[in-house]
């Protein structure tokens, strides 16, 4: 069964460091992702778990590819698999001056 989740109820800049277990237990992973994103504070760290095919070096890179396309303000920084039915992604957000230069800059492209 797919849970919904729409919105962590917990401030923007909230925590150093997020987990999640369950993105692929969630109905629009996406809005788990943004929502993690949102909550962390600049430079706090997101770790997040995804289902696994096999511990391959290319299902490392499949499982980093959704969420690393999600992310708007963090950057992958460490992947691995933890074993054979989970593999770890973590970002890191960037500091809020790093993102607002991102932002401008990618806009005026």
């Amino acid at each position: 069964m797919k849970r919904i989740v729409y919105e962590l109820d917990y401030q923007d800049f909230s925590f150093d460091f997020v987990l999640s277990r369950d993105l692929d237990k969630v109905s629009v992973p996406a809005l788990l992702v943004l929502e993690v994103e949102r909550v962390l504070k600049p430079n706090g760290i997101g770790a997040l778990l995804v289902g696994a095919k096999s511990s391959h070096h290319n299902d490392l890179i499949r499982s980093t590819t959704p969420v690393s396309s999600l992310l708007r303000s963090s950057s992958v920084v460490h992947v691995d698999s933890i074993d054979d039915e989970l593999n770890l992604v973590v970002f890191k957000k960037r500091s809020e001056n790093a993102t607002a230069f991102f932002n401008h800059h990618q806009l005026s492209l």
